[in-house]
C-alpha cells in the first residue's frame, strides 16, 4: 500500500495555501490510520481468506513516500496473497525524509508480523550475563553456570538432535517430523502450479541441494523415496505461454514497451536494461509477464533480488537472493 498525498483526508486537513509537502505529520497519521483499517480488512475481516501468517515493513519510497510491503500467508489449503513489493534495503548515513522522520518521532512500528520470533541472546562461552545482588556475587556466578541462557538452550537442542541423528539415524520426532509438515513444505511448489505430488518431490529435492550446499547429505539421515527431480522437469510450458500472452494483453503502453524491448534483446542475443518506475507503476507485473513468455519459449530464467520478501514475488520458479546467485 503506497500512500498518496491527494487522499482526501490528508487534503481535508490542510490549511489554505499548505501542501502534503509541508506537513508530514498528517500524511503520517493519515498513512498510519489506512494502513490500520487495511490490516483489520486483511487479518481480521479475512477478505481473501483465513491468514495464517503474515509480515510488513515500512518503506519510504524515493526517499518520501510513505509505503507498506505487505506479504500474507493463508492456510495450507488456500492461496498465498501479496500485497505490494520490492521493499528496498537501506544504507547507512542515509537521507531521512520528512515523512520517515515523522514516523519515528511518533513510534509507530517500521515492520510487525503474526508470528514471534525469539531473539537468542549471544554471547561468548561461558561469558552469559548474570544478575546479582550486592554481596552474592559468587553463589550468583555458580548458578548463572548451571542455568541455560536461550543459545546455550537452542545448542543443546541442535546437540541432542545430532545425537540421537547419529546414534539411531532418525530426527527426534519432537523436534521436527517432516511428514507432519511435507504440506508445508510443499506449498511454495504448489503454488507456482505443480500437482501436490510433484509438489512434494521437489520441495524433497530441494531440501537435498540445500543440504549439499552446506556440505551435508540429507540421505544421511533420512530417505523418503522421491524420484530426483528438478523444477525445469515438471515446468508446464503451455500455461506459461498462456499466461504470458494473457498478461501481455493487459499491458499499458510503458509497461509494453519494456516487453517489447527485453524479448527485441532476447531475439538479438541479449543485452543489459534498466526498469526504474514508482511504487505501485506495476513493475513486478512486468516482470511475471516476461518470465512466464521466456519460460513458454522454453528459455532459462533465473530471477534474482537483493532480499528475501522481494525474491519470493517471482513466484513461478526457483527464487534467488543476490548473493547466493554470486
Amino acid at each position: 500500500m503506497t500512500c498518496n498525498p491527494r487522499w482526501k483526508e490528508i487534503q481535508e486537513a490542510l490549511l489554505p495555501g499548505q501542501e502534503p509537502v509541508d506537513r508530514p505529520d498528517i500524511v503520517s497519521r493519515v498513512f498510519k490510520l489506512k494502513l490500520e483499517e487495511l490490516k483489520k480488512d486483511l487479518f481480521v475481516k479475512n477478505i481473501f481468506g483465513e491468514v495464517a501468517a503474515w509480515i510488513y515493513v515500512i518503506e519510504f519510497q524515493k526517499r518520501g513516500t510513505s509505503r507498506a510491503a505487505i506479504h500474507i500467508y493463508t492456510d495450507k489449503n488456500g492461496v498465498e496473497h501479496m500485497t505490494e513489493n520490492e521493499v528496498n534495503s537501506y544504507l547507512d548515513t542515509r537521507y531521512v525524509c520528512a515523512p520517515e522522520s515523522i514516523w519515528h518521532i511518533f513510534d509507530f512500528r517500521m515492520s510487525d508480523r503474526s508470528t514471534p520470533v525469539m531473539q537468542l541472546k549471544v554471547h561468548l562461552k561461558n561469558a552469559q550475563g548474570v544478575v546479582y545482588k550486592e554481596g552474592e556475587e559468587k553463589d550468583a556466578a555458580q548458578r548463572g553456570q548451571l542455568r541455560d541462557t536461550t543459545l546455550t538452550a537452542w545448542f543443546a537442542a541442535n546437540q541432542r538432535c545430532y545425537d540421537e541423528l547419529e546414534s539411531t539415524g532418525m530426527i527426534p520426532e519432537d523436534v521436527v517430523d517432516l511428514p507432519r509438515f511435507l504440506d508445508d513444505f510443499a506449498e511454495d511448489f504448489v503454488y507456482k502450479h505443480f500437482p501436490k505430488e510433484k509438489a512434494e518431490a521437489l520441495a524433497y529435492n530441494d531440501l537435498i541441494v540445500r543440504m549439499n550446499a552446506m556440505g551435508e547429505k540429507l540421505e544421511k539421515w533420512m530417505s523418503l523415496g522421491y524420484e530426483r527431480i528438478m523444477p525445469d522437469d515438471v515446468i508446464d510450458f503451455d500455461y506459461c505461454t498462456k499466461e504470458g500472452d494473457r498478461m501481455r494483453s493487459t499491458l499499458v503502453a510503458e509497461q509494453e514497451e519494456v516487453v517489447k524491448a527485453v524479448l527485441d534483446a532476447v531475439k538479438s542475443g541479449g543485452g543489459l536494461i534498466y526498469v526504474d518506475g514508482p511504487g505501485g507503476s506495476g513493475k513486478t507485473y512486468v516482470y511475471l509477464c516476461l518470465i512466464n513468455i521466456l519460460q513458454g519459449m522454453h528459455l532459462k530464467v533465473i530471477p534474482i533480488a537483493w532480499i528475501g520478501i522481494a525474491a519470493s514475488l517471482y513466484c513461478l520458479m526457483e527464487e534467488r537472493w543476490l548473493h547466493s546467485s554470486i
